[in-house]
């Protein structure tokens, strides 16, 4: 008779406590809360959220483009340059003009110089993006990324290597 009295209280409890984290299991609220910390630039924690809301419905298109952004923010190019990539591909740069930009970034980051070139150039040339300064900052990467494929092959200053024990 007693363990029923046990019981109600501590189901009311759990009740109370579950109810936000429930609520907050649909993508909209986790890419509002991924959009927060990303305003906040707390990449990490908007990574998280916006890992979740792709999780949860990974063919929404607003969900692909906050995981790419957060991944590029957090140096995870590997899954920033195929997010960004499938978000070309079916884009054209009609709704999301930087991704281009974000693409050749990524690959340059992890050595794709001659692919990361061209996606610069073209972002330069074809994108009807209103961000001034990422166009410049593009210009710029595209002389990194020429001085980068001449010197790679030519000066041994680039290359580590290790000292014997």
């Amino acid at each position: 008779m007693t363990a029923r009295y046990f019981k109600i209280p501590i189901l009311f409890f759990l009740a109370i406590n579950c109810l936000p984290q429930l609520s907050a299991q649909s993508p909209v609220k986790l890419k509002e809360f991924a959009k927060k910390e990303a305003d906040a630039l707390n990449w990490p924690a908007a990574y998280d959220w916006a890992k979740q809301a792709y999780l949860l419905d990974s063919t929404n298109f607003d969900s692909q483009v906050l995981l790419a952004l957060c991944a590029n923010e957090i140096k995870e190019f590997e899954e920033s340059m195929r997010l960004f990539e499938k978000i070309t591909e079916k884009d054209l740069g009609k709704i999301q003009p930087d991704a281009l930009y974000y693409l050749a970034k990524a690959k340059k980051e992890l050595g794709y110089y001659e692919e990361a070139e061209v996606l610069y150039r073209k972002f330069t040339k074809k994108s009807k993006t209103k961000n001034v300064a990422l166009k410049k900052r593009a210009e710029q990467e595209i002389k990194n990324c020429t001085w980068a494929l001449k010197n790679i092959q030519t000066d041994d200053s680039l290359h580590i290597y290790r000292l014997p024990n």
